[in-house]
């Protein structure tokens, strides 16, 4: 009996994890759960349209850069990885880049 209950605990579980999206899959991030695990794949910078960080300062174990993908991903990254480092150097560039074609336009 207390077999079936957890079972049907576990099955409510993650039905409610599903749909909230709070799964983590391999090195992906859902909803605003934490990353527990860092994507080893480096992402093409064409495919990167933001990024934010997660601190363990937070309620997080670990530090990670979760970078936004153009097919709507979010995907865990090491902070100390090269190509972390300078896919992050190359959304700055851009960004200042943006930030001097509109400096001094009206809108």
């Amino acid at each position: 009996r207390l077999e079936q209950m957890m079972g049907v605990l576990l099955s409510i579980w993650s039905l409610i994890a599903n749909i909230c999206g709070c799964t983590d899959q391999i090195g992906y991030r859902m909803s605003k759960t934490c990353c527990t695990r860092y994507s080893k794949k480096p992402i093409p910078s064409e495919n990167i349209k933001g990024y934010r960080e997660q601190v363990t300062l937070e309620h997080c174990r670990i530090n990670a850069i979760i970078f936004y993908t153009t097919n709507n991903h979010e995907i865990c990254t090491s902070p100390n990885d090269d190509w972390v480092k300078e896919a992050l150097s190359s959304l700055s560039s851009k960004l200042k880049m943006m930030s001097q074609n509109t400096d001094g336009k009206k809108m």
